[in-house]
């Protein structure tokens, strides 16, 4: 009997090292532990690091018109090194400087991404904050917030990315086609609450630039506003068609989404997310990863708290 339970024991610990190396592959090679406790920002994270990084303004042109981002670059940055790199975007009715601040500041959130850095908890890394305000206008076509989020993916594509990539140094050898291609892996794009709306939309056009992808606090609008919990099973199909469409698959990418479960996005997120972890149609399942924060609130310390988290599974040395 007691063979019989120790050999038991192997197989069930066999089966767990074995999800978790899967879990691992899945990941396109992040360590993803979707268990671990979502911490706050510790308060000495809060005050400025010996080690400072700086936020600096990209400007661009887009249509008739210019835009600009702003670009948090790490301590001791080289053009001559490669850096991974994160897009991030704001929520409705904020702003390019809302989630790192403007040019030349440091607030609190910045200041963390320095101590995150200076001690080694994750690698260097170049963080992006563009807007989605104009997007639309600029390129001629429909106004509005959800015009806006709707135009920013080509935008991104066009305007941004390959211009902000070749003044910067990340893994793109390239900007062209080719080259923001190869380099997908090294890129991700995540957004909170209409940023996540955002995200989705890249996702569904821009997945040959990106593997992972970060919505926060925000459902996907393919069919209507609010789909992810009014339409659910057609929002989800709709982001499995236009992943098939552009020839990928879910080992070629990989969603991170995160929320806390006193937001008043959850009702939105959290039924598309069910169902994109059980899924079975060779687009999401084991490479969904999905975190809900106790007490969590849909604000921007909340979502600077998420990054906070999020960065320490996606860019661990």
């Amino acid at each position: 009997m007691r063979k019989f339970l120790l050999l038991s024991l192997t197989v069930v610990l066999a089966t767990l090292v074995s999800g978790a190396s899967v879990n691992a592959q899945n990941a396109r090679g992040k360590s993803i532990d979707v268990s671990r406790e979502i911490l706050p920002i510790p308060e000495e994270y809060k005050k400025p690091a010996k080690e400072q990084g700086e936020i600096v303004r990209f400007d661009y042109k887009v249509g008739n018109g210019e835009k600009y981002a702003c670009v948090y670059l790490p301590y001791g940055y080289d053009e001559t090194t490669r850096y991974e790199i994160y897009y991030v975007m704001h929520g409705g009715g904020d702003k390019v400087d809302k989630v790192l601040g403007a040019p030349g500041s440091s607030i609190e959130f910045k200041n963390a991404l320095d101590h995150l850095i200076a001690n080694g908890v994750i690698k260097p890394i170049i963080v992006v904050a563009p807007t989605f305000n104009d997007s639309a206008r600029l390129r001629g076509v429909q106004n509005g917030m959800f015009g806006d989020v709707g135009a920013f993916p080509q935008e991104l594509a066009q305007d941004l990315m390959p211009k902000l990539e070749a003044k910067y140094g990340t893994f793109a050898e390239t900007t062209d086609e080719e080259g923001l291609k190869n380099s997908r892996d090294h890129r991700a794009f995540g957004g909170f609450s209409m940023g996540a709306v955002t995200t989705w939309n890249v996702l569904c056009e821009d997945l040959r630039y990106f593997a992972t992808f970060m919505p926060i606090s925000g459902d996907a609008w393919q069919v209507k506003p609010m789909g992810g919990k009014d339409a659910t099973n057609e929002t989800v199909a709709a982001l499995v068609d236009a992943v098939k469409k552009q020839g990928y698959g879910k080992d070629d990418f990989i969603v991170y989404a995160i929320t806390g479960d006193r937001d008043i996005a959850l009702p939105n997120l959290d039924p598309m997310m069910q169902i994109m972890q059980k899924s079975e149609d060779g687009v999401f399942g084991d490479n969904v990863y999905y975190r809900v924060k106790k007490g969590g609130f849909h604000t921007i310390p909340a979502l600077q708290e998420y990054l906070y988290n999020a960065f320490q599974d996606l860019y661990r040395p």
